[in-house]
């Protein structure tokens, strides 16, 4: 199932400010047939370890997996425009895996600005049942909770992106294969990148805009330690463009990645809604 995730043309708006800046056993082919649950051991596993601040060779465990990371979003949420005045959907996200608890509502889609809009999609990280434990897009970042497996849609993605603080480094993955590495600028001391497993939850394009986050915007699930607002926002950490080389190999920013327009214009057609991103020290 291929779902037109890559979004292009979309217009920033006020709200747009980040920080600096399955298994099924009768083949539906709706449950695609991964092992939703040695994955996202491995993530979880990874997550636990960055809360209690041990140390992990978290690329090399990571990248290494020949399973592909399960996202799950809401269902008809093909980005397009001339989203319906007043149209919108929900899905519920459960404290545990069972109807009787605890909920909240998500909104889809996620913003929207002149007909363009962002779809909600969740990372999945556990399997029990008709149940799927997903990473949130939420404070604190890598929260999880649970959502029913009737309410979403689901889709593989082999792609990953791991980005080394210390070794000021991005590096695009397809499966196993290092695509494609370059040179960042990351976070000031004062304003760290946050370290964690996180996953994209949205894609602008903001060529001609005058922006200051360059041609592209790829926002993430992960928020600043230490901005709660940012320009108008909420402190969302990004993956972003710069038109200033001398920002890469140095801790220049407020939380954010940055990246040279012309690399990110060409990484952000392949890189899906969901992707997993490890960031780490």
């Amino acid at each position: 199932m291929t779902r037109g995730f890559r979004l292009a043309g979309l217009v920033m708006c006020a709200l747009l400010a980040f920080s600096a800046c399955s298994s099924s056993d009768d083949g539906d082919a709706s449950r695609p047939n991964v092992d939703v649950n040695a994955v996202g051991d491995a993530w979880l596993d990874f997550a636990e370890s960055m809360r209690q601040g041990i140390p992990v060779p978290a690329a090399a465990k990571l990248v290494s997996t020949v399973q592909p990371t399960l996202v799950a979003y809401a269902p008809d949420s093909i980005p397009g425009p001339d989203v319906p005045d007043g149209w919108s959907s929900t899905v519920n996200v459960y404290a545990e895996p069972s109807d009787g608890a605890a909920s909240v509502g998500y909104a889809h889609p996620v913003r929207e600005y002149q007909g363009d809009w962002q779809p909600l999609i969740f990372m999945v990280v556990d399997q029990q049942g008709d149940w799927y434990q997903v990473q949130l897009n939420t404070r604190p970042h890598m929260s999880t909770g649970w959502v029913k497996a009737s309410e979403v849609e689901v889709e593989e993605i082999n792609e990953r992106i791991v980005v080394d603080l210390s070794e000021y480094t991005l590096r695009f993955y397809r499966g196993s294969d290092l695509v494609r590495e370059e040179l960042v600028g990351v976070g000031q001391s004062g304003y760290p990148t946050p370290v964690g497993v996180f996953y994209v939850t949205e894609e602008w394009d903001l060529r001609g805009d005058g922006t200051p986050y360059g041609d592209y915007a790829v926002g993430l699930s992960a928020y600043s330690d230490v901005l709660t607002d940012f320009l108008g926002g909420n402190g969302q950490v990004a993956i972003h463009g710069t038109s200033n080389p001398a920002n890469r190999g140095k801790a220049v920013s407020h939380g954010c990645v940055r990246v040279l327009n012309d690399v990110l214009d060409e990484l952000v057609p392949d890189i899906p809604l969901g992707t997993p991103v490890i960031i780490q020290a």
